[in-house]
């Protein structure tokens, strides 16, 4: 028996150690990889027409078979007449088992022979083939006679002619330019349908590089322009056209070189009209640049280093930042993307921690660890104020002369007129005409139409600069009599030529009187006007307005009947209890209240009730009054004080005594009340 249960725990365990190798037997699989180009079936090649006129469509099929999958499918037919080449998309049919396309026959189709030019096939592993005809394109070694695919085309009329460029008409806006200046070239070009694209292309006078630029038509000129800004880092001297290049929708084109810069071309012309002299404006040289602003009008990316002051990124402009340090503030009118920064603060109109689709507008899309000391706020109306130095500003003869330096955030106008400014923020106005100004306004249009603005003061040839505002700490001032107000000035500019000395008056000495100083004295309750006058007759005017400390109210029921007394005075007030909340306007006027008086929603002085005989503030005159006032005689508690002290006093004399509780009481009794 022993033996026998030994037998079959052998055998379980041979069993169990078969199942464990079994199970830790990982299977490897080798894959075949598609090294093989797709396969062209030449001999299936078939068009459904031979012959075809306006209005009819050839369709096209061909066999073609991969290993594993077909990505893309072109075929390439020579038109005719300009041998120019028309390209089709094959897409495979799950019914026919083709690669089919389709050819439309219309009234600008070229007749004659349409011939395949070349078949190119790819699979997804872009293995791919090209069979070139062997009636085209003898010279190819992968060819076929692709014949089969021939269709004839009658009837139809093409445009087989190239786009005309009338040299004569060439010009340009201006011969010599410098930074900050913009050059539009003009050219008249035709065709018999319509003009797909037109290039012109400059020749740069030092290096002999290459610029480029896209010319548009424009309805009202009837001409094809372009326009090439002038940088301060635009290579000096004479720019060139190389050549220009004219294509219409039906691929004709031709290509006009420049005589005086390629000779040996057999389409060339002399296009001298479009020379451009750039020639370097001394008179930027002596302006300083900005410093520690650092403006992008065009998109880039900064990374690995440290930016010193405030960065702005223009409207046009997609910047990214990566793992850079910014000491400055960042402003952001474009596009912005930031990963591992830190700066001082951030302003934009958009903040998103994925990905943003136009970076336009103050969008700012964050990733990585950024750090930011100061403030980081996106609002939908953010616009930052422009950075601007004015150096000189001079009014001589009724003309401007002008220099200094503006972030080129926006662009910048002065009496209607835009302002060249440089990249490098440079501006600089020789004699614009602006008559007997003593200041211009300067405006900044920004990317949403909204406006900045700058006054400037000018000084004369002579280097004298007016004031040209005065301006006070306050418009309107509410003083207690007896008390004291210091009216402040602000001299604009405060770098005027002038003295600063002020003269001060007071029309009604009355009620308020001002010294040499600017300091009232609040004299009696009434109104004043106390004037500011510089050197130059430039003056501001402060409203003054005398009330008393104590306002007696016995007569005023509740709080509606106190502020229709105000309302018709003109006067803006709130009425507090004495805890400081407003009062509505049916409660009940008590002593201890509180009138406030207020313009524009801000408080400008306050002045406390008075109701006579209501001693203890509960806005009734009765016998707790009366003992009110004894216990302040006794010493009893706090003395009377404030509001409630002249609620106490009634009978005229300096302090507070029984001939006052003996008013109260006459009150009381009906025998005499007090108003």
């Amino acid at each position: 028996m022993r033996c026998l249960i030994k037998r079959i725990a052998s055998i379980i365990m041979t069993i169990l150690i078969e199942l464990t190798m079994i199970i830790n037997i990982v299977p490897t699989y080798v894959y075949a990889t598609d090294i093989g180009a797709p396969e062209i079936n030449v001999q299936s090649l078939k068009v459904d027409k031979k012959q075809v006129k306006i209005g009819d469509s050839v369709k096209v099929s061909i066999r073609i078979t991969d290993e594993t999958e077909i990505k893309h499918v072109f075929m390439f037919y020579q038109r005719p007449q300009t041998k120019n080449t028309e390209s089709m998309v094959l897409k495979y049919n799950n019914i026919t088992g083709y690669y089919e396309g389709e050819i439309e026959i219309k009234e600008t189709s070229e007749s004659g022979i349409w011939k395949i030019g070349w078949i190119e096939a790819e699979d997804i592993y872009d293995n791919q083939i090209g069979i070139h005809n062997s009636n085209v394109y003898d010279f190819y070694e992968e060819k076929a006679d692709l014949s089969a695919g021939d269709f004839e085309v009658e009837g139809t009329e093409a445009d087989i002619h190239a786009p005309v460029i009338d040299i004569e008409s060439l010009k340009v806006s201006k011969n010599q330019a410098g930074a900050g200046d913009k050059v539009k070239i003009s050219i008249r070009i035709t065709d018999e349908t319509e003009i797909k694209h037109v290039f012109m292309f400059y020749q740069r006078p030092q290096t002999k590089n290459t610029e480029s630029m896209v010319l548009k038509y424009n309805n009202i000129t009837g001409y094809y322009e372009g326009e090439i800004e002038i940088k301060e880092t635009s290579e000096s001297g004479i720019w060139k056209i190389s050549w220009i290049k004219a294509e219409d929708i039906y691929d004709n084109q031709i290509e006009i070189h420049n005589s005086n810069v390629y000779d040996f071309y057999e389409e060339k012309a002399d296009l001298s009209a479009g020379n451009i002299e750039v020639y370097v404006d001394s008179r930027y040289e002596s302006i300083t640049p900005m410093q520690d602003i650092t403006v992008y009008s065009e998109s880039t990316v900064v990374s690995n280093t440290v930016i010193n002051g405030d960065v702005y990124i223009g409207s046009e402009a997609v910047v990214s930042l990566l793992n850079v340090t910014v000491t400055g503030d960042i402003y952001v009118l474009g596009g912005l993307k930031v990963v591992n920064i830190s700066a001082k603060s951030l302003y934009g109109r958009y903040v998103s921690y994925g990905q943003i689709s136009l970076y336009r507008n103050g969008e700012v899309c964050i990733s990585g660890n950024n750090t930011f000391s100061g403030t980081v706020l996106f609002d939908t109306n953010f616009l930052p104020d422009i950075p601007v130095r004015i150096d000189k500003a001079i009014n001589s003869e009724g003309k401007l002369y002008m220099t200094g330096v503006a972030a080129n955030i926006a662009d910048m106008y002065i009496s209607g007129i835009k302002i060249n400014v440089l990249n490098n923020g440079k501006c600089l106005i020789d004699g614009l005409d602006i008559q007997n100004q003593e200041y211009i306004i300067i405006k900044w249009i920004m990317y949403d139409g909204s406006v900045k603005e700058e006054k400037i003061a000018l000084s004369d040839k002579d280097g004298n600069i007016p004031i040209l505002d005065v301006e006070l700490s306050q418009t309107h001032v509410v003083i207690k009599e007896g008390d004291f107000f210091k009216l402040t000035t602000n001299i604009y500019p405060d770098n005027t030529t002038l003295s600063k000395s002020i003269t001060w008056d007071s029309n009604n000495t009355l009620v308020a009187e001002v010294d040499s100083d600017g300091k009232i004295l609040a004299k009696k309750a009434g109104k004043a006007i106390v004037t500011a006058t510089s050197v130059n007759e430039k003056n501001a005017t402060c409203r003054v307005t005398v009330v008393l400390p104590y306002i007696k109210a016995n007569i005023y029921k509740n709080v509606y009947q106190l502020h229709s007394y105000y309302d018709d005075l003109g006067m803006e007030i709130n009425i507090l209890d004495s805890s400081g909340e407003i009062m509505c306007d049916n409660q009940t006027i008590k002593t201890g209240c509180i009138l406030q008086y207020k313009e524009d929603n801000k408080v400008l002085n306050t002045s406390s009730i008075v109701v006579k005989g209501d001693i203890d503030g509960t806005g009734t005159i009765d016998v707790l009054d009366m003992e009110a006032i004894q216990k302040s005689i006794l010493g009893i508690g706090d003395k009377l004080s404030g509001a409630y002290k002249e609620a106490a006093s009634l009978s005229g004399g300096e302090d507070i005594t029984v001939l006052d509780m003996e008013v109260i009481q006459k009150d009381i009794l009906g025998i005499e009340k007090i108003n």
